[in-house]
């Protein structure tokens, strides 16, 4: 196998780890078939650093819902599991949810020509005045490609060097709830298509899936009160940021719900660090990579005295291997929220080495006759 291959299946692998990790299902072979295409493998197997995560965000564009399963509640333990007040607040948020989407179809129409969103001339150009039915919005994308072949392949200049670009279409089916994917031709059908769904989006804030399946079929996309977005980084997960969009009639609560819900799917049970802890993680990452217990011991009880910490913070003698243990532990929940079981270690990361003190003679002799 060689090293472009070993490379493709490392991110295969490692797409898969992050999604089981974030409680999400393993790639499909279509979305790999998406992300193939769109060359991602090949950036990664360059040592693109950011091959990964484009790779891992459009996998989570591609899974949210055109109705936005994020929205809903989950019930854990039945229906019993959200209270009274919840579905209350969920109810009345998806009928407000409803009303905004159909007012948002029906204004994207009527200011069309104000804006240059270029709908109307869209349809009028390409689909000859005629919505495409919905059951045949995929077909219609896959048949169009087809016709236009093979797609415009661009050449942009990054931090690490020369790379290939090709714009891509995403597009919704009726049947199922994930958006798709299609390489276009610049100035072909389908990238027409894109430009306009692109206006769209940054107007109304509609995904892109749902912005092309609005111009093709005049379905009314889901615009949704609350959104989360998990920004994930492999490299140093406590860089990771949870983007919450959210509308203005949100109440506190429902937004603390969504954000716990958000939160607790990604992520699972997460506590912050106490006083103590974060101490003995930022220690624990200035040590030097090798260590006697004595030393790591010494200089935790010094350091605790120099910034006048609490009495009850420094080691006993005998206890060097339980501070190595909670300082260690300490900054892997820091850094990466305690997952030891990853495999990889944060780049600049290290686990100190602490060696063992040799017995003198006489401790040896001591333990011997005691033994005896």
């Amino acid at each position: 196998m060689s090293t472009s291959d070993k490379r493709r299946c490392e991110l295969y692998h490692t797409l898969n780890r992050l999604l089981v990790t974030a409680q999400q299902e393993h790639l499909s072979d279509a979305e790999w078939g998406v992300i193939d295409n769109r060359g991602y493998p090949r950036h990664f197997a360059e040592n693109d650093p950011d091959a990964l995560n484009e790779a891992l965000s459009f996998v989570r564009d591609a899974r949210m819902t055109r109705e936005d399963r994020s929205t809903r509640p989950r019930a854990r333990h039945g229906p019993e599991y959200i209270d009274l007040a919840q579905r209350n607040e969920t109810s009345q948020r998806s009928c407000h949810d409803k009303v905004l989407s159909d007012v948002f179809a029906v204004h994207a129409l009527q200011v069309d020509e104000q804006q240059r969103f270029g709908i109307a001339a869209f349809r009028r150009k390409v689909l000859k005045g005629r919505l495409v039915p919905r059951a045949d919005a995929g077909q219609w994308v896959r048949e169009q490609a087809k016709r236009e072949r093979r797609p415009t392949v661009m050449r942009t200049t990054t931090s690490t060097g020369k790379m290939l670009h090709v714009e891509s279409l995403a597009y919704a089916l009726d049947d199922d709830e994930y958006a798709h994917h299609v390489p276009v031709r610049v100035g072909g059908d389908l990238d027409q298509l894109r430009l306009v769904s692109q206006k769209l989006v940054e107007y109304y804030g509609w995904m892109p899936a749902q912005a092309s399946f609005f111009v093709l079929t005049g379905a009314t996309p889901w615009t949704a009160s609350l959104r989360g977005r998990v920004q994930t980084q492999t490299s140093l997960r406590a860089r990771e940021r949870i983007t919450l969009t959210i509308h203005p009639m949100c109440t506190p609560q429902e937004v603390a719900r969504f954000y716990a819900q958000t939160r607790r799917n990604h992520y699972g049970r997460l506590r912050r660090l106490s006083p103590k802890h974060c101490a003995l993680a930022a220690f624990y990452a200035e040590q030097p990579e090798e260590v006697t217990a004595s030393q790591l011991l010494r200089a935790w009880n010094a350091t605790c005295e120099k910034h006048k910490f609490t009495a009850d913070w420094k080691y006993n003698t005998g206890d060097a291997d339980l501070l190595h243990r909670d300082a260690k532990t300490a900054l892997f929940r820091l850094v990466d929220f305690g997952n030891t079981q990853r495999g990889i270690l944060p780049a600049g990361i290290r686990v100190i080495k602490v060696r063992r003190q040799a017995r003198s003679s006489w401790q040896s002799r001591g333990s011997k006759s005691r033994k005896s």
